[in-house]
């Protein structure tokens, strides 16, 4: 096992078409579309992603087993399939650009919202997307 990874996150690099470009939205429900072909289901999808990036590089990052990860291969779009690992192992961290996106399911968006939380929301197929800027 490699230090850092539990080989149960995952990190899967996709690629799009560069003309025309897809936007962010269907950049986003790229991802979740797939997560939820290799899961069986949008929910599953939306609980099982805890990252993604349209910027830095593109692609997501979701929590299931090893086994499961291998449906990945070869579905359309998919780069690679890797696990991934903690920045700092000892805090557990997976790091992450300076602006974290984070998906949230909306009774996760109303506790941020009780604990005054900065974000900036909008919705992308169904699902509350929330932007919170944190700094390293």
């Amino acid at each position: 096992m490699l230090p850092g990874c539990d080989y149960n996150h995952w990190l899967i690099v996709m690629e799009f078409p560069k003309d025309p470009a897809p936007t962010r939205e269907q950049m986003i429900e790229t991802y979740l579309n797939t997560l939820a072909t290799v899961l069986g289901s949008m929910e599953e999808a939306k609980k099982n992603m805890y990252a993604f990036s349209t910027t830095t590089y593109t692609g997501f990052q979701c929590t299931v087993s090893e086994e499961t990860s291998e449906k990945f291969k070869g579905l359309p779009g998919v780069l690679w399939v890797l696990p991934d690992s903690y920045i700092d192992v000892k805090n557990k961290d997976y790091g992450g650009d300076k602006e974290m996106v984070l998906l949230l399911n909306e009774e996760d968006l109303n506790k941020r919202r009780l604990l005054s939380l900065p974000l900036d929301e909008h919705s992308v197929g169904g699902l509350l997307v929330a932007e919170l800027n944190y700094y390293m």
